[in-house]
C-alpha cells in the first residue's frame, strides 16, 4: 500500500478514535518503508495514549533515521522531545 493510502486509512481510524489501529497501520507500513517522520508520528500517537515507553522508542528511531540521513537539526529536536517526555533518558 502506498503512503497516501495509508495516511488516509490512518486518518479514518483516528477520526473514529481508533488510535491503536492507526498505530498498527503506520507500524506495518514503516517496516518496509523506513521514514523518520512516520516514526515521529507513531511516537506522537503512543504519547496520546499515555504510553511514554513506546513513544520514546519511536522518537529514538526517528532521531537515528534523521542522523543517518544527515538531518542533524531534526534529530536534535527529537532528542529534546525525548527529554521532555523522559528527563532521565540516558540515550538522549
Amino acid at each position: 500500500m502506498d503512503k497516501s493510502k495509508i495516511f488516509s486509512a490512518v486518518q479514518k481510524q483516528l477520526s473514529k478514535g481508533n488510535i491503536d489501529k492507526a498505530i498498527s497501520l503506520w507500524e506495518e507500513y514503516v517496516k518496509e518503508n523506513p521514514d523518520g517522520n512516520i516514526y515521529n508520528t507513531i511516537g506522537d500517537l503512543y504519547l496520546r495514549k499515555g504510553d511514554k515507553k513506546n513513544a520514546v522508542e519511536f522518537f529514538h528511531k526517528a532521531a537515528a533515521f534523521f542522523i543517518k540521513e544527515g538531518f542533524t537539526p531534526k534529530a536534535q529536536a527529537l532528542y529534546k522531545k525525548i527529554l521532555h517526555v523522559n528527563p532521565h533518558d540516558a540515550k538522549a
